[in-house]
């Protein structure tokens, strides 16, 4: 009986202490989830400690995107209307809105865009304006918790019209 006892109760604080340690190993208390995947089901590889980092093939040759972020063909577009392009392109990648939001700022100007202005009314999304030449750039940052959605739009502005570029090609 007095072995039974023991074991029983060694039975019980295993089961008590089963689910905390399953919740350790799903890392759900770090900042980022194991597994993320775009809205087109690609696997988000795992962000660097390095922070954000211009990839140097990035689909918009004068607009980066950070390392690790893919792109979502599904919600992207581009074209060129005469000598503008008009271009909405949607990346996607594991990290946080403000670190995404610093990456811009911080590389932007050495692509020669000029930051124009900032729309933080929505406090689920962080917007940023640039211009470069006869063109504007906004670039809308949402999500958050280890996702983040960055649609890229680059539209024509009024004034004089410049050499057209061609149009960016996004692919996976």
């Amino acid at each position: 009986m007095y072995v039974f006892r023991h074991l029983r109760s060694a039975a019980l604080i295993g089961l008590l202490t089963l689910p905390a340690g399953l919740t350790a190993c799903r890392g759900t208390g770090g900042p980022f989830p194991v597994f993320a995947y775009s809205d087109d089901g690609d696997l988000l590889p795992k962000p660097s400690s390095a922070g954000l980092v211009v990839d140097p093939n990035s689909p918009i040759e004068d607009v980066p995107k950070p390392v690790g972020f893919v792109g979502v063909p599904s919600r992207s577009t581009s074209r060129v209307d005469g000598n503008s392009r008009v271009v909405l392109h949607v990346y996607q990648g594991r990290a946080n809105r403000l670190d995404a939001a610093a990456f811009y700022r911080r590389n932007l100007d050495d692509f020669g865009w000029s930051l124009d202005g900032f729309d933080n009314g929505d406090l689920n999304a962080t917007v940023q304006t640039y211009a470069k030449g006869n063109e504007t750039l906004r670039i809308t940052i949402t999500g958050d918790r280890g996702k983040v959605t960055l649609n890229v739009a680059i539209d024509p502005r009024s004034g004089p019209a410049q050499p057209g570029r061609p149009a960016p090609n996004l692919t996976r």
